[in-house]
């Protein structure tokens, strides 16, 4: 089954709807808390999504070791998923539903370089219950 999650940048303003290939029928996602800004909380410890993505690209290992150990890479796997699936009231059962192709639409850069692949569940990483993740950049 594949379903169509997009993502907006209004302003420093993240929304977004997801849907299953018609976008009139989408679902919304108001007030996304997914900009660089926004604080989270991994292991206890707090840092901005900016920040966390900055220690990805420049390798910044201090950081990497708190963060993206494998709890970390599952807290955070699990604050993206409760961002988008996790509002959708229809949203599939990852535990029940596998084959399932996510598609993540934006033309927002950040958005983009969000470790998605993580999305996690009930402690489990979507990908491990057969989900695949896709990232698409819009270019419109």
């Amino acid at each position: 089954m594949k379903y169509f999650l997009e993502i907006y940048n209004n302003d420093d303003h993240y929304e977004g709807r997801i849907h299953q290939g018609d976008p009139v029928n989408a679902y919304p996602f108001p007030n996304l808390e997914l900009g660089p800004t926004t604080q989270i909380t991994i292991k206890g410890k707090t840092c901005t999504l900016g920040e966390l993505i900055q220690a990805l690209i420049t390798y910044k290992p201090e950081i990497l070791e708190t963060f993206f150990d494998e709890r970390g890479q599952l807290e955070l796997g699990q604050y993206l998923y409760a961002q988008t699936l996790g509002r959708w009231q229809n949203a599939p059962d990852p535990h029940r539903e596998s084959n399932v192709q996510l598609y993540i639409l934006s033309k927002d850069e950040h958005i983009l370089r969000l470790p998605w692949v993580l999305l996690a569940c009930d402690g489990n990483f979507l990908s491990t219950l057969g989900w695949s993740v896709t990232l698409v950049a819009v270019t419109q």
